[in-house]
């Protein structure tokens, strides 16, 4: 598995806690809408769909409805994570569809009901393997969060802004392998990152978006130019705003520039304070606004597993901290951020209200997987994907699709 001898997942407890009930009410809570936060609302659940959510007044719980009395805590829809290497230990390119489910199960803690696991820059053959091991592990009866899909980080990436990617998986745009991923996938590739100054990515991006496909620009060393002329190819999203990408120089402007001043393309970004600083996750919010930016991990294996020595994909790396880096101690590899602490940090970084916060954090993720007309927000006729967090952001209980996936006790 990768994982730090000190950690075991089998021994978090509640971690494979699932209650299934036919009718849910949670009462009591401060519940976030995408417009509107109620200090004292009321959520209604029915077979595994939301049937109100309003104001205590308005609405009482259903007969027969198991309450959850979520008095001082907050109510949001449950995270959705777009960019996750790994969790509890697993990695998503070595340790199989069964460790693929476990990371899923482990997320749970965070809030997190729905994710796509995401590749690194690898062989061929290594890819291929991490989509057919994503697809078994669709099979799974245990409660995790749920797969949507695949991301692809690379493997048509820039060389120089590699970051952690390794060397021996990054290579020039090849639409004969690209086929290949199509085929196996089968609609499951919902993002994938290149660099849009590669031989044949302009080309790449219209291909992948006829596909349904949301072309994301990253580990790249574009100009400015070069960054409107993929998105006018049709890319319409950026991997990890301000990290492997040109940046956003007064004379030399670069993919980050592009990030921040054009609104044809949303852009992911890492709030765990190590991969962006304070001040420029404000300039960013108040550039893009909740439309414009979308909260992810980047996670490792490592996440939820304390200072340690892990994997990401073949390499090692060193946990100490916040701080995720090669055994170099230098290279920022991935991180250990979680979903619940990214909108933690979102609040305190950037002055976003909570509803908007929320809205990064799960609707605009749910529109890159194509499915934000049935998650991402609590609305009635959505599926009950729900994070409850006590006061200090720590997760109290996860719903997916109406079913009590974990909770935490005490």
């Amino acid at each position: 598995m990768g994982v730090s001898d000190s950690f075991d997942w089998q021994q978090i407890p509640n971690l494979k806690i699932e209650k299934t009930f036919m009718r849910l009410a949670i009462i009591n809570g401060e519940v976030v809408t995408p417009d509107k936060l109620f200090p004292s609302g009321i959520v209604l659940i029915e077979d595994g769909q939301i049937q109100f959510v309003g104001s205590a007044t308005e609405a009482e719980p259903l007969s027969n409805s198991h309450i959850i009395d979520a008095t001082g805590q907050l109510v949001l829809p449950g995270f959705i994570d777009t960019h996750v290497h790994g969790s509890g230990g697993d990695d998503v390119m070595t340790d199989g569809a069964a460790g693929i489910r476990r990371a899923g199960r482990n997320m749970l803690r965070y809030g997190t009901t729905a994710w796509l696991p995401t590749t690194i820059a690898a062989r061929h053959e290594e890819i291929l393997f991490a989509i057919a091991e994503t697809r078994r592990a669709e099979s799974g009866s245990e409660p995790m969060a749920q797969l949507l899909g695949l991301h692809l980080e690379g493997p048509y990436l820039n060389l120089k802004f590699k970051g952690a990617q390794p060397d021996e998986g990054i290579r020039d745009p090849n639409f004969d392998e690209l086929e290949e991923l199509l085929q196996l996938a089968e609609g499951r590739i919902k993002i994938m990152t290149l660099a849009p100054e590669l031989p044949g990515s302009l080309d790449m991006i219209r291909r992948l978006t006829a596909n349904g496909i949301v072309a994301s620009l990253g580990h790249s060393e574009c100009d400015y130019d070069t960054a409107l002329a993929a998105i006018d190819a049709g890319a319409t999203y950026a991997t990890h705003l301000f990290n492997a990408m040109s940046g956003a120089h007064h004379r030399k402007p670069g993919l980050a520039a592009c990030c921040l001043n054009e609104p044809g393309i949303c852009a992911e970004i890492i709030l765990d304070g190590v991969h962006v600083h304070p001040q420029m996750a404000r300039l960013a919010a108040r550039n893009k606004g909740r439309e414009g930016l979308a909260l992810i991990t980047d996670a490792t294996t490592a996440q939820g597993c304390g200072d340690g020595i892990y994997q990401l994909g073949k390499f090692q790396v060193q946990v100490q901290g916040a701080l995720c880096t090669l055994m170099d101690g230098v290279t920022i590899a991935g991180s250990v951020l979680t979903m619940n602490h990214a909108v933690k940090n979102a609040l305190a970084f950037t002055e976003m209200s909570l509803v908007d916060v929320a809205y990064m954090a799960a609707m605009m993720p749910a529109k890159r997987c194509g499915v934000a007309d049935r998650k991402g927000s609590l609305e009635v006729g959505k599926d009950a994907d729900i994070a409850i967090l006590k006061a200090d952001y720590s997760v109290a209980t996860t719903i997916v699709g109406g079913v009590v996936a974990y909770e935490k006790q005490g």
